[in-house]
């Protein structure tokens, strides 16, 4: 956690980089800010929220390339995974 005294300068910047309005605290915002490190783009959702002590901000990490779905991991039972498959590909 960064130091108190820093956090509002560190949120603005957080928010020029994802393209949000610095100036706007009393709404929630939400943005993104890409990067490419080495070969790999890099891909951060930004969240801004507003609290009774001040905003808060959530940045989630996502690598497209690691990134793979696998239905068959989500749970479903075989019939409804097999239903599920069916009305993607049609």
């Amino acid at each position: 956690t960064p130091p108190k005294r820093l956090e509002p300068a560190l949120i603005s910047r957080v928010k020029i980089m994802a393209n949000l309005d610095i100036a706007e605290r009393r709404l929630p915002q939400d943005g993104r800010i890409k990067l490419r490190y080495n070969t790999h783009e890099i891909d951060f959702r930004v969240s801004t929220l507003p609290t009774i002590y001040g905003e808060k901000t959530v940045m989630r990490l996502l690598d497209k390339e690691s990134l793979q779905l696998d239905l068959t991991k989500l749970g479903f039972d075989p019939g409804a995974l097999e239903h599920f498959q069916n009305a993607i590909r049609s």
